[in-house]
C-alpha cells in the first residue's frame, strides 16, 4: 500500500515538474517575444530617428547650398554692374582726354606762333617764354597720350571679366584718331634751331637751359627741347600696341587706329622731313626779320 501511494506521489511530482516546465517555457516563450518586438520597435523607432536626421541634415545642407549660391550670384551680379560702371568712366575719361589732346596741340601751335613773332621781334627772353610754353603744351599732350594708353589697358582687363552675354560700352574707334603733333614738333625744332645759330638768342637760352620747367618727363628747358620728339614717339607707340592688345583681347578691329598711329610714328622719325621743315622756318624768319627792317 505504501509503495503504491509512493508511486503516486512520484507520478503527481513528475506531473508538477512537467506542468511547472511548460510554464516556465511559456513564460520563457512569451519574455523572448515581447523583447524581440521592443528590440524590434526600438531598433524601428531608431532608424527612423536616423533616417529623419538623415533628411533633416540633407534639408540643411540643402538650405546652406542654396543659401550660398544665391550669395555667390548676388556676389557675381553686382561685380558684374561694378566693371560696367569703371568701364563707362574709362570710356568718358578717355574721351575726356582725347578733348584735351587737340587743345593741347592748338596751345602748343599759338605758343610757336607767337615765337615766331618774338623772334622777328628780337624780343630774347619773350621768345624762350614762348618756346617753354610749347615746351609744356607738348609735355601735356605727351602725358594725356601716356594717360589714355594706361586707361585703355585697365579697360581691357576689366571688359575681358564681363560675362559672354554682357556687353560693355563700346569703345569708340574714333576716341584713337590721335591728333599728330609731328608738324609742330618739326616746327619747334626748326624754330629753336635758327635762335640757337643767334648769338644772342643762344646767350639768353644758355642762361635758362638748365630752368626747372613745370612738365611730365623733362626736368629742365634744354632737356624738354632735345628730347621731345623721341618721348611723343615713344608715348604714340606705347598706345598704338595697347589698342592692339583691346582689340584682340575684345575681338575689335582698329587696324586703321593703328596704322594711323604708326604713320604718326614714323612722321616723327621722318629726319630728310625734320630738314626741309628747318630750311622753311628759316627762310620765313629771315624774311620776316628783313621785311621789318624795311
Amino acid at each position: 500500500m505504501v509503495e503504491i501511494i509512493g508511486a503516486i506521489i512520484g507520478i503527481l511530482l513528475l506531473g508538477a515538474l512537467i506542468a511547472i516546465f511548460k510554464y516556465w517555457l511559456f513564460i520563457v516563450g512569451i519574455g523572448f517575444f515581447v523583447w524581440c518586438f521592443v528590440s524590434i520597435v526600438k531598433d524601428s523607432k531608431k532608424r527612423t530617428l536616423e533616417e529623419e536626421a538623415r533628411i533633416q541634415k540633407k534639408l540643411v545642407e540643402k538650405h546652406k547650398y542654396e543659401q550660398k549660391e544665391r550669395e555667390d550670384k548676388q556676389k557675381h551680379e553686382n561685380n558684374q554692374r561694378y566693371l560696367l560702371e569703371i568701364c563707362s568712366k574709362i570710356i568718358s575719361d578717355v574721351n575726356k582726354l582725347h578733348c584735351l589732346l587737340f587743345s593741347n596741340l592748338t596751345n602748343a601751335k599759338t605758343s610757336i606762333k607767337n615765337a615766331e613773332e618774338e623772334f622777328v621781334e628780337r624780343a630774347f627772353n619773350p621768345f624762350w617764354d614762348k618756346i617753354e610754353k610749347a615746351v609744356i603744351d607738348l609735355g601735356n599732350f605727351d602725358l594725356n597720350v601716356k594717360k589714355i594708353e594706361s586707361l585703355s589697358k585697365e579697360y581691357s582687363r576689366n571688359a575681358a571679366k564681363l560675362d559672354s552675354n554682357r556687353v560693355p560700352e563700346p569703345f569708340d574707334k574714333n576716341t584713337y584718331i590721335i591728333p599728330s603733333p609731328s608738324a609742330l614738333v618739326r616746327e619747334l625744332g626748326a624754330i629753336v634751331r635758327v635762335a640757337q645759330k643767334d648769338y644772342q638768342f643762344a646767350t639768353i637760352f644758355n642762361q635758362r637751359k638748365t630752368n626747372k620747367i613745370l612738365t611730365s618727363g623733362f626736368s629742365t628747358l634744354s632737356e624738354a627741347i632735345s628730347e621731345v620728339k623721341n618721348t611723343l614717339q615713344n608715348s604714340i607707340e606705347s598706345l598704338s600696341f595697347a589698342i592692339s592688345d583691346i582689340g584682340h583681347e575684345l575681338h575689335l578691329e582698329f587696324n586703321s587706329t593703328i596704322s594711323s598711329l604708326e604713320t604718326i610714328t614714323e612722321e616723327l622719325k621722318d629726319d630728310a622731313a625734320e630738314k626741309r621743315v628747318h630750311e622753311k622756318i628759316e627762310r620765313q624768319l629771315l624774311d620776316n626779320i628783313r621785311r621789318r627792317k624795311i
